[in-house]
């Protein structure tokens, strides 16, 4: 950091820094992630089209329907509409 900023930090300053900045970064996200959501729905290229999520040994075939609340994806499948916070994505087209 001295080598960028030619300031000397002390740890303990930087550490302060990291944290409060990532405590507000988690209230911003919190707090406005209804809208990244709505933004998320509008671009996202999968929406509509037949996916594969692989996750710990199985796989989920179906239709990407967006994210939820939590930021997973939601995807329709034969048996009922579930929802995927971790997995490995195989888009199968339209």
């Amino acid at each position: 950091l001295f080598i960028e900023t030619g300031q000397k930090q002390s740890v303990r300053s930087l550490a302060t820094l990291i944290r409060n900045h990532l405590f507000k970064m988690h209230s911003d996200i919190s707090t406005s992630f209804s809208i990244f959501r709505k933004k998320w729905q509008i671009r996202s290229a999968t929406i509509g089209n037949r996916l594969t999520i692989l996750d710990n040994g199985s796989s989920f075939e179906g239709i990407d329907r967006g994210i939820d609340d939590e930021g997973c994806l939601i995807i329709d499948t034969a048996d009922g509409m579930k929802s995927f916070c971790t997995g490995d994505i195989v888009e199968l087209g339209g």
